[in-house]
C-alpha cells in the first residue's frame, strides 16, 4: 500500500498514519511512502530528506518515487 500524508511525509509525524501503518504491516501488507520528484526538479537532498522522514516516522517498507 502507498501512503501519502501530504504529497510526501508531511511536516511532522502523524499518529493516525503510524497506527494505520502498524496495522497494515501486522496484516502482512507492505507499506510504501510516496515521494514526488517534480520530474527531477526536486533536489536529491530534498528527496532523501522525505525518504528519511518516512523511514524514521512510519518505518515504511520501501518508497514509491513518482514523477521521475
Amino acid at each position: 500500500m502507498i501512503m501519502n500524508p501530504n504529497s510526501g511525509p508531511g511536516a511532522s509525524q502523524n499518529p493516525d498514519y503510524v497506527a494505520a501503518v502498524t496495522r497494515a504491516k501486522a496484516a502482512g501488507i507492505k507499506v510504501l511512502g510516496y515521494v514526488h520528484t517534480s520530474y527531477g526538479a526536486l533536489s536529491p537532498a530534498t528527496v532523501k530528506a522525505e525518504i528519511d522522514a518516512y523511514k524514521a516516522w512510519y518505518q515504511v517498507n520501501d518508497i514509491f518515487l513518482d514523477e521521475v
